[in-house]
């Protein structure tokens, strides 16, 4: 799996914070020093889905349309396809699956984000909804694809920059993974860039009651046969960090 997207590259812009950030690899190495831990949580958490009913569906959808700026917009690019009678949309990074971000995780300053976190869950879920469009028949399947918190990842995020340094297990030193600019776009995308932020990975980042940085980044594919059935698929990679409080 490509980098950004293991560890769900992305965060924010602007301002000055309490919390001063790492400066170098050295310095990551030595906060590495410190135990690191994991966390386990429900396989729903930080998801929000729509309502259980297809009728419903558009407007649950459409309930999240403020938040998608015009940016963010035209990063998403799909590919569409027939294959014996079912049509099939597939968009790879996705700002816009059908298993959210809870919303109650905006982040309306983006000067939260500006620190050095270190990474204690990551983990990948899948979220299918199926339902009939001539009956009342509707399934949901939520499954957890894979769980590793063997790596450990460093965020480093300035009023201007966005690092990743990452060591796997058994491997000695920290890499530095990414380096590129960021943008915060409707208070919960992340777009991580080099050029232009038309091309940016995208993510949905939140901060949650804990303060910890939740990122997700998605794939979806919709399946459909007009008139019969309709499948909604979201791949989630779900990434928490936790702040770290460096010394100046």
């Amino acid at each position: 799996m490509p980098v950004l997207s293991r560890y769900c590259i992305a965060v924010s812009l602007i301002a000055v914070t309490t919390t001063t950030a790492a400066q170098s690899k050295a310095d990551i190495e030595s906060l590495a020093a410190t135990p690191r831990k994991s966390i386990n949580l429900p396989l729903d958490y930080a998801i929000s889905l729509p309502r259980p009913n297809v009728d419903q569906w558009d407007e649950d959808y459409h309930s999240y349309d403020h938040f998608a700026t015009p940016l963010v917009k035209k990063t998403q690019i799909g590919m569409s396809y027939e294959n014996k009678g079912v049509h099939i949309w597939f968009c790879s990074p996705s700002a816009r699956p059908h298993a959210e971000l809870d919303t109650s995780m905006l982040i309306a300053d983006p000067a939260k984000l500006i620190g050095t976190w270190r990474i204690v869950s990551n983990r990948t879920m899948k979220f299918q909804d199926s339902a009939s469009l001539n009956t009342s028949d509707f399934s949901r399947n939520n499954t957890l694809v894979n769980e590793d918190n063997s790596d450990d990842a460093f965020l480093q995020i300035s009023d201007r920059q966005f690092q990743l340094f990452a060591k796997a297990e058994g491997k000695k030193g920290f890499k530095r993974k990414a380096n590129a600019r960021y943008l915060l776009e409707g208070g919960r995308y992340l777009l991580v860039y080099k050029l232009a932020k038309a091309g940016a990975a995208i993510s949905q980042a939140g901060i949650d009651r804990e303060g910890r940085l939740v990122l997700h980044s998605a794939v979806v594919e919709e399946r459909k046969v007009p008139n019969h059935y309709i499948v909604y698929i979201a791949v989630v990679n779900q990434a928490i960090y936790e702040r770290v409080n460096v010394q100046p």
